[in-house]
C-alpha cells in the first residue's frame, strides 16, 4: 500500500480521500480529524506530509501570493522554496498548476512534479462534468430553453467540444469558433456551424448564449459591444478568463467566469477520477 499525504482541497478531495483509504495509507493536513472517514491519518503539521510517496495538492492551485487556495487547515499554506526543499526526492508532487517560481524550486532539489489541470487522461474525463454543469448554469441564467437557442463556443479543445456535443444534442443552434482547422472539422461532423474568428464582431450581436474556453482576451470592449443585451457569457477559461467583464457589465451584458465546476457541480465524480489517475500513477511508478 502506498503512503499518500494530501494537503488541501474542496468536495471531490474529500470523495478522492474516501476513495483512495482502502487501497492505500492516507494522511491529510487537517486541524478537523472528525471530517474524514476512519482510517485516514489526520494532523495539523507538514512534518508527515513531506516523506509521502505522493503528496497531493488540489486542482484549485495556488492564489497570486503562492498560498493553497483551498486547504483543510485555518492557516494559511504558503508553497515556497522551503516546502519544496523538505519534500523527499522520492516524492511526487501533484498541484493542478504552478508558477515558474515554484517550479524551480521543485527543480533545484531535484522534485518530480505533476501538474494536474494539464494531464490530458483527467482533462477529457473532467470536460463531462464542467460541460454538463455549464448547460446547468446557462438554464439558471437565460430565460430561454437551450432547445432553440443560438450558442456560440469559443475554443474547440476538450471542454468545448464535448460541450458543443450535448448542446447539439438538446436542439441548440449551435457555432463553432476555432484556430485549430481539425477541431473545428470535427465540430462541423457533430452538426455546428463555423465562425472564424476574422467575422466574430458581425456575428456576435446573433447569439443568446456565448460560452467562452480560451484563456485568452476573446471578448473585448469591440466584440461586446456588438452583443444584445439579451445574451449571456459563460467563461469556463482558467483565470482571468477571455472576457473584459467590466466592460460587459457596464453595457449590462450577464457575463461571468465560471471555475472548478467539476468540484462545484460534480464533485463525487471529479474525486473518483482523481483517485483511478493516482492509482494508476503509483503502477507506473512501482
Amino acid at each position: 500500500m502506498a503512503e499518500i499525504g494530501i494537503i488541501g482541497g474542496d468536495a471531490r478531495e474529500l470523495y478522492l480521500i474516501s476513495y483512495l483509504k482502502d487501497k492505500h495509507h492516507v494522511s491529510v493536513l487537517s486541524d478537523n480529524p472528525e471530517k474524514f472517514p476512519e482510517g485516514v491519518t489526520v494532523d495539523n503539521t507538514l512534518k508527515h506530509i513531506y516523506k509521502k510517496e505522493i503528496i497531493y495538492a488540489p486542482m484549485t492551485g495556488l492564489d497570486d501570493k503562492n498560498n493553497l487556495k483551498s486547504t483543510f487547515v485555518k492557516r494559511e499554506l504558503n508553497i515556497n522554496e522551503e516546502f519544496c526543499k523538505n519534500i523527499a526526492t522520492n516524492s511526487v508532487f501533484l498541484i493542478g498548476s504552478l508558477p515558474a517560481e515554484i517550479k524551480l524550486y521543485l527543480s533545484k532539489y531535484n522534485i518530480k512534479f505533476i501538474e494536474t489541470a494539464k494531464v490530458s487522461e483527467l482533462a477529457i474525463r473532467n470536460a463531462i462534468p464542467t460541460a454538463e454543469a455549464a448547460i446547468a448554469l446557462a438554464i439558471e441564467e437565460q430565460d430561454l430553453t437551450i432547445f432553440g437557442s443560438k450558442v456560440l463556443i469559443t475554443g474547440m479543445g476538450k471542454v468545448g467540444l464535448t460541450l458543443l456535443r450535448r448542446l447539439i444534442n438538446l436542439g441548440a443552434e449551435t457555432y463553432a469558433v476555432s484556430r485549430d482547422n481539425a477541431n473545428l472539422a470535427r465540430a462541423e461532423e457533430y452538426g455546428a456551424k463555423i465562425i472564424r474568428y476574422k467575422n466574430l464582431a458581425q456575428k456576435i450581436g446573433d447569439f443568446d448564449l456565448i460560452y467562452n474556453t480560451v484563456p485568452a482576451m476573446i471578448f473585448d470592449q469591440n466584440i461586446i459591444s456588438q452583443m444584445n443585451n439579451r445574451s449571456v457569457i459563460i467563461d469556463l477559461a482558467s483565470k482571468p478568463g477571455g472576457v473584459d467583464f467590466d466592460f460587459a457589465q457596464e453595457i449590462g451584458i450577464n457575463a461571468f467566469l465560471a471555475p472548478g465546476l467539476p468540484g462545484k457541480y460534480a464533485p463525487q465524480s471529479a474525486g473518483k477520477y482523481l483517485a483511478d489517475y493516482i492509482s494508476n500513477l503509483l503502477k507506473r511508478k512501482g
